[in-house]
């Protein structure tokens, strides 16, 4: 759904299968708007990019047997880098679009102190202005990746026997505060 409160006006927008230019799914798990203002906006079958002043979707989703397309439909949230690349949090891991090719790279960290993990959901991401992004899982904890060097650098977990670890395995949102300090839901 589109609403300008400035005109009034409001366009509704359905998935049809019929129609390869709508949206993947009416179910929303997230908005987000870039600097060229092209608004993504996440569900659990697809990413889907809309332009400026453009109804027509250009849907990113798994395609089976394909490594550089999405590895899960369920996207979770997002961010362009500096490069334009499209970062995703899907329920295979983290996800990266080529902003050239748009080839799909994919980076998972297996924490090997959390028993049993062969895979999660990443649920929140939380870029800064040091190059790194904080990513939230569901089920193993929360990791600090460097963009530039695209690879994993800390890690954080929830262990019942060390009463330093976080709370919980499960993020689900970040906020980074007026003084730096982040805070983890």
């Amino acid at each position: 759904f589109h609403y300008s409160p400035a005109t009034g006006k409001y366009s509704v927008y359905r998935t049809n299968s019929k129609h390869s230019l709508s949206i993947s799914d009416n179910a929303i798990t997230y908005i987000y708007e870039d600097r060229q203002h092209i608004v993504w906006i996440g569900t659990p079958n697809g990413l889907n990019a809309v332009y400026p002043d453009e109804s027509a979707f250009n849907v990113y989703q798994n395609i089976t047997g394909d490594k550089q397309s999405l590895q899960s439909n369920l996207t979770h949230d997002s961010f362009k880098d500096a490069e334009g690349n499209i970062w995703v949090g899907t329920g295979k891991g983290l996800e990266c679009i080529n902003a050239l090719t748009h080839n799909v790279s994919q980076y998972l960290f297996l924490d090997p102190r959390l028993k049993d993990l062969t895979e999660y959901s990443v649920m929140a991401l939380l870029p800064d202005n040091a190059g790194t992004c904080w990513v939230g899982t569901w089920g193993a904890g929360m990791q600090l990746f460097d963009i530039r060097k695209r690879k994993f650098i800390e890690s954080f977990a929830h262990f019942s026997n060390s009463p330093l670890s976080i709370s919980s395995n499960y993020i689900k949102s970040f906020c980074k505060d007026a003084a730096g300090d982040l805070w983890i839901a």
